[in-house]
């Protein structure tokens, strides 16, 4: 399962793209696999609860999703 962090905007991060998140200079900085670097000034903890809050709202939205397939089908 892909894991997906919201950045500032509209910019979102997948983890599988990440090698390394770590503060400096005040910033954190998201090595990608291909040597690109992107800055946030989201703090690595704060990165892992908007990761986590996103996929629990995934979650949540696909429980309804099925839930609403489910009783279409027994219509």
């Amino acid at each position: 399962m892909r894991m997906f962090i919201p950045l500032e905007g509209e910019n979102v991060l997948c983890l599988e793209n990440a090698v390394a998140i770590y503060r400096e200079d005040g910033v954190t900085v998201i090595l990608r696999r291909n040597g690109g670097k992107e800055r946030t000034s989201f703090t690595p903890r704060i990165l892992a609860k908007r990761g986590a809050e996103l996929s629990a709202r995934w979650a949540a939205d696909a429980a309804l999703m099925k839930e609403d397939l489910r009783k279409r089908s027994n219509s």
